[in-house]
């Protein structure tokens, strides 16, 4: 019963994020609501250095940020349950297929259950690092600027642990793939 409240907290959150995420924009990356101008919001992360966790993978081990000093990283926080996500991911397993040996590195942090990342993962072939924070990776998520919790969510930290980049919803792949080549 517990396992079943916290997973409808977990939907009413990302519902919740992504409708204010719409109507009240009050901090992002360079993302725009529809039907504002499709000028960049500046994140006041923009320039900091990326935050510190630790979380597991698919089998357990403990994984944090520094692991990919020296490396252009995407970041991007989701859920095998959300549909923007489940699009998003095809074109992230491209991109670190592209640029896997340019010191480039894909890190998936899943909000989810871990039989439903496993899964999904494994169906899907996800190449990169795929962590899975559950409840914590909401917290971490939030460190990196998701303020509304809403998914998916991705960061670019560059080479200096910085954050460069952040976007709140569907990223397409020419696009992340455009911001990318700028900082490798």
């Amino acid at each position: 019963m517990r396992i079943l409240g916290v997973a409808a907290l977990m939907a009413v959150s990302a519902a919740a994020g992504y409708l204010a995420h719409i109507w009240f924009p009050l901090r992002g990356g360079e993302t725009a609501v529809p039907w504002q101008s499709r000028e960049p919001i500046l994140d006041p992360l923009l320039g900091t250095r990326r935050p510190e966790f630790s979380l597991p993978d698919l089998d357990g081990r403990l994984h944090g940020p520094e692991e990919w000093d020296g490396q252009v990283v995407l970041i991007n926080f989701w859920a095998s349950w959300c549909s923007p996500c489940r699009q998003e991911i095809p074109g992230f397993v491209r991109l670190q297929r592209r640029y896997g040996e340019r010191a480039f590195s894909i890190v998936g942090i899943a909000v989810d259950r871990h039989e439903d990342v496993v899964r999904y993962s494994e169906e899907l072939g996800i190449n990169y690092t795929v962590l899975i924070g559950d409840l914590d990776a909401i917290a971490v998520g939030e460190a990196f600027g998701n303020y509304t919790g809403g998914l998916p969510y991705s960061v670019i930290v560059n080479r200096n642990g910085k954050i460069a980049f952040t976007h709140r919803g569907l990223l397409h792949e020419d696009e992340a793939d455009r911001i990318v080549q700028r900082h490798l």
